[in-house]
């Protein structure tokens, strides 16, 4: 089976799928879905720093809240989405779509699609743009614009 044959029967199947791209020298390893938008009207998500095991188990929580009623509120820190309590979401930059989220957009055939960036703080509750208390245990690409 194709990768693109897998897509389209895990969107048939569970109305999403989770593509996993391993890091390089470039880019961390990141994990972001594809479907949600089509079949539920949710945006798609993307998380980044994380293994694979762990950003999909985070992301299925997350779907799981978006389908129980709870909304995601961007460009702020949202508590509850997850067990991990605190996160932050923001959209990602659409000049990213190609190099970041191929496979998406070979799905949607275009980039007229929302994705969301789902950014964890570390344990002293630091997202990557602020000062930690310790070192940095929570290195993300950032695909969204850094608030000030």
């Amino acid at each position: 089976m194709t990768s693109e044959e897998q897509i389209l029967k895990d969107i048939k199947n569970f109305g999403w799928h989770a593509m996993a791209v391993h890091g390089n020298d470039d880019h961390l390893t990141y994990l972001y879905t594809i479907g949600l938008y089509k079949t539920f009207g949710f945006p798609e998500l993307f998380i980044s720093g994380l293994e694979a095991p762990e950003a999909f188990k985070r992301i299925k929580e997350i779907i799981e809240s978006l389908k129980s009623g709870k909304q995601i509120q961007p460009k702020a820190e949202n508590i509850g989405i997850t067990s991990n309590t605190y996160c932050y979401f923001d959209y990602v930059d659409k000049t990213t779509y190609n190099a970041f989220f191929s496979r998406a957009v070979w799905f949607y055939q275009n980039n007229d699609f929302p994705i969301l960036q789902y950014v964890w703080p570390d344990r002293w509750h630091c997202y990557p743009w602020q000062e930690t208390n310790g070192p940095v245990e929570n290195a993300q690409d950032l695909l969204i614009d850094i608030p000030r």
